[in-house]
């Protein structure tokens, strides 16, 4: 599967030869293979595609926008947000591949990256978008979110909501009772290595991450539920064998939505977002078409840049 780097968040310790330029942010309406990207239409948005980014001209719009493509719970702003301060001159680190040395504008040139943005603390020390995106853009986060699910794994498990991670997946969501997934401990899902058989590996049709993504959001999903429980098969006991499975953490966002009994977005929302939901509705499918809302734990996620720093 053609996958498009849409957002690179870096926490900078030390840079090697780092000049400065002028500080930004800076805009481009164009980047490398602008065309075929969508540039002439203007990075049109599809109304519906699966998989999305299928067509290339369809990647920007579709994982800048993804919220006009599937419906999607939306964390509210906090009050009183953070304040990102900015170095008056943009550092410009280097960086060695191929044999050369290499300037990051060099990186931007060659790479489809709709935006990158470097910060240290609470400082924003580069920030460049292409291809029309811009600050005020919600980029998907792909597998980003997996982090922000277990955060709030620890953060629920911090407040008794779930007694312990060594508690199986099933005893907070009872429709796994059964299956392997539902047997697995959630100490092993957070390290996936929950021993149940899932490749990910190469996104290829005979991939299971693909079948996957269409129970998820296909033409006609099936919701979460449904898709984990077609994962069945163990093939090593749990903690044992780390292998890398976005299901394991799609389990995890269903524990802790069951847990704390709202929506994983609401409790993004009051726990790390510090901004208030106006009434909490119930969990529900955790995906479902139509009136239905998005609730990916293990990859749909989708912010500004600031946002994500």
């Amino acid at each position: 599967m053609i996958r498009l780097l849409l957002l690179a968040f870096l926490s900078i310790l030390v840079f090697d030869g780092v000049v400065f330029a002028e500080s930004g942010p800076v805009f481009s309406d164009t980047g490398p293979d602008a065309e075929a990207y969508g540039a002439s239409k203007g990075y049109p948005v599809p109304p519906f595609e699966y998989p999305p980014g299928v067509r290339q001209d369809f990647m920007i719009g579709t994982y800048s926008h993804f919220d006009k493509v599937h419906p999607m719970r939306t964390v509210p702003k906090p009050a009183t947000p953070s304040v990102l301060k900015r170095t008056a001159e943009e550092i410009v680190p280097v960086y060695h591949y191929d044999g050369r040395q290499k300037a990051i504008g060099d990186y931007l040139d060659t790479h489809p990256v709709t935006g990158l943005l470097i910060a240290r603390g609470d400082t924003i020390l580069f920030e460049h978008y292409r291809y029309a995106r811009s600050d005020q853009d919600r980029l998907l986060s792909n597998s980003m979110v997996k982090t922000i699910t277990a955060l709030l794994v620890g953060i629920a498990t911090s407040e008794g909501s779930i007694r312990s991670i060594d508690d199986t997946a099933a005893t907070y969501v009872p429709e796994l009772a059964g299956t392997e997934y539902g047997a697995t401990p959630l100490r092993a899902l957070l390290h996936m290595s929950s021993g149940v058989a899932f490749r990910e590996q190469t996104y290829q049709p005979d991939d299971d991450i693909i079948n996957f993504h269409k129970a998820l959001l296909g033409n006609n999903p099936v919701g979460a539920i449904a898709a984990l429980r077609q994962i069945n098969t163990r093939d090593a006991p749990p903690n044992t064998r780390f292998a890398y499975a976005s299901s394991e953490t799609e389990v995890l966002g269903l524990v802790v939505s069951r847990a704390v009994h709202m929506p994983l977005a609401d409790y993004l929302a009051t726990r790390i977002c510090k901004s208030s939901v106006p009434s909490p509705t119930p969990p529900g499918p955790s995906i479902q078409q139509g009136k239905k809302w998005l609730t990916a734990a293990s990859s749909q996620h989708y912010a500004t840049g600031h946002a994500w720093d």
